[in-house]
C-alpha cells in the first residue's frame, strides 16, 4: 500500500532526476571527447582474451582493434619455455607491433 509520504518521495526524486538529467548528459559527452582525442592513457588487453586463437590471429585483431600492449598468459607461451621459444614469440609479437608488458595474471 502506498502511503502520502512514498507517493511525495518518489514524485520528488522523479522530477529531480528528469531535471538533472540533461545536465549529466552534456558533461559526459564533455569529456567523452575530452577523452578520445588524448593519447595519454594506453589501453592494454590480456592474452587470455585470444585463448581459442593462435599468435598470428591474435596479432591481427589487436592491430585491428589498434592496440599495442599485452600481458602474455602461459597457452601461447608456456612458464617453462627456452630462451631461443620466448626470444620467437617475444618477436612475432614485436613484428606486428605488439609491446608484452606482463606475463600471466595481472
Amino acid at each position: 500500500m502506498s502511503s502520502r509520504r512514498s507517493f511525495l518521495k518518489n514524485t520528488t526524486l522523479g522530477l529531480t532526476a528528469a531535471t538533472l538529467a540533461p545536465l549529466v548528459n552534456k558533461s559526459e559527452l564533455f569529456y567523452r571527447d575530452e577523452f578520445e582525442h588524448s593519447k595519454d592513457l594506453p589501453v592494454g588487453i590480456a592474452d587470455y582474451t585470444f585463448l581459442n586463437f593462435d599468435i598470428p590471429q591474435s596479432i591481427r585483431m589487436m592491430q585491428r582493434l589498434d592496440i599495442h600492449q599485452m600481458t602474455i598468459k602461459n597457452f601461447h607461451l608456456p612458464y617453462d619455455s627456452s630462451k631461443e621459444k620466448i626470444d620467437e614469440v617475444v618477436k612475432q609479437y614485436h613484428d606486428g607491433g605488439i609491446s608484452i608488458y606482463g606475463v600471466g595474471v595481472i
